[in-house]
């Protein structure tokens, strides 16, 4: 007998042996995994996307630095990665473009205010 037929007969036996139906069609399944909040995320309003009440803490980003995602309640869902409000579940992208247009608009007005000043006699 080959290996071959052997280990056939083996894997076949051991199919019949189990209670559990095999589907071949079926697309692979995950492993039972225990459910809960991922390690450094905590509970907030679910997110839009996904519904996941678990998302972590933003502390930096491009448009806020440190000060934008302390203000606006800035998180991470621990589930599809999408940042939104932790308070209301909401995406924050109104917010941030509204800051960053203030923020932009102050900036000009400090760079005219300071290029024009010392021109002033």
């Amino acid at each position: 007998m080959s290996a071959s037929v052997s280990s056939h007969r083996t894997l076949t036996s051991f199919r019949r042996m189990s209670n559990i139906q095999q589907n071949p069609y079926a697309s692979p399944q995950m492993p039972n995994v225990p459910q809960g909040p991922p390690p450094g995320s905590e509970m907030v309003a679910p997110c839009y996307k996904c519904g996941c009440p678990y998302a972590t803490k933003i502390s930096f980003t491009w448009w806020g630095g440190l000060l934008g995602p302390r203000m606006f309640n800035h998180v991470k869902c621990a589930h599809c990665y999408t940042t939104f409000n932790a308070k209301t579940g909401q995406s924050n992208n109104t917010a941030i473009t509204i800051y960053v247009i203030v923020g932009f608009m102050i900036a000009l007005i400090l760079g005219v205010i300071v290029g024009v000043l010392p021109n002033v006699k």
